[in-house]
């Protein structure tokens, strides 16, 4: 059965990336409410030990994938980027979190490569990670419910 509790963090997200893509700035609300509604699922959900455990571990995975890469690049990925991320990771467990990553590092990837070949884009530019955070996410989503 499909579980469309998962879309519920698609308005955040875009009101996020829209607030990336104009100001380049994003603020840690957008985060707080992907986990808020999280802990409102796990108290009316049954089985709600489950339901943590998997938001806990995929919060702790989620944060050890994204910051040993911020680290490895600094600057490479904003901040609010890393709130968001591990908040999607609580959010969405670790299997999905990490399907979702998938699908976010393939379309910031296409569309990169697209900017450079096109020569619309210097590999130095900087570009709102947002987005694709939401792209990913949704289409990650969408794979789940098909399969």
């Amino acid at each position: 059965m499909i579980d469309y509790t998962e879309f519920l963090i698609v308005p955040p997200l875009l009101m996020a990336s829209v607030e990336d893509i104009k100001t380049k700035e994003v603020r840690n609300i957008y985060a707080v409410i992907i986990l808020l509604i999280k802990v409102i699922l796990i108290i009316i959900k049954e089985d709600s030990i489950v339901f943590l455990v998997d938001s806990v571990v995929g919060a702790l995975i989620s944060a050890f994938i994204i910051l040993f890469s911020f680290l490895l690049k600094r600057g490479g990925i904003g901040k609010a980027d890393i709130y968001i991320l591990i908040s999607l990771g609580f959010y969405m467990g670790i299997k999905l979190f990490l399907r979702a990553l998938l699908c976010v590092s393939i379309v910031s990837l296409t569309y990169s490569i697209f900017l450079l070949a096109t020569k619309k884009a210097k590999i130095d530019t900087k570009l709102p990670f947002l987005p694709f955070i939401l792209i990913g996410t949704v289409i990650s989503i969408c794979m789940e419910a098909i399969w």
